[in-house]
Order: structure tokens, then C-alpha cells, then sequence
């Protein structure tokens, strides 16, 4: 079984990240938080049908949890109940 590695994860700061996701988005792109472990966050940045995934971003500020107030993807209304924690 041939399987493609992981896509390694950029770490940013929470404005860069929140500026990466806001501008994927705003270019049609989606995005999907993919696990949140204490303060860490990892996103996904997906193709515009939501299909193959063209990068991973991570951010460890508290700020950046502060902006998702609930959200798991780019089409979640902020204050969401359910948010992945491991």
C-alpha cells in the first residue's frame, strides 16, 4: 500500500493564522480544525470543493482558540457547543 505522508504543519502566531484561514476562505477555499490539544490548534486548507487538502497550519495562541469560539470549520457560526479536545 502506497500512502502519502501527513502534510507537515506550518506553526504560525494567531493573527497570521487567523488572516490565513480568513483569506483561504475568501478565496473559496475551506477549512477544517482537525484536533485541538490544550492550546494548539491544527487547521486543514482544502480545496475550494472541499476535497484534497493543500496544507496544514498550527497556532498555540490563546487568541487564536478565542476566534473559534466553537468553530470546526469554515462554515461553523462562532459559539458552536462542540469542539474536538483531546
Amino acid at each position: 500500500m502506497n500512502q502519502e505522508p501527513e502534510p507537515r504543519a506550518t506553526p504560525m502566531t494567531a493573527a497570521d493564522a487567523i488572516a490565513a484561514l480568513t483569506r483561504w476562505q475568501e478565496f473559496g477555499g475551506t477549512w477544517r480544525l482537525l484536533d485541538v490539544t490544550g492550546t494548539r490548534a491544527t487547521f486543514s486548507l482544502r480545496r475550494c470543493d472541499g476535497g484534497e487538502e493543500q496544507e496544514r497550519i498550527t497556532g498555540d495562541d490563546p487568541d487564536l482558540l478565542a476566534w473559534l469560539d466553537g468553530r470546526t470549520c469554515d462554515t461553523d457560526q462562532a459559539g458552536t457547543p462542540d469542539r474536538p479536545r483531546r
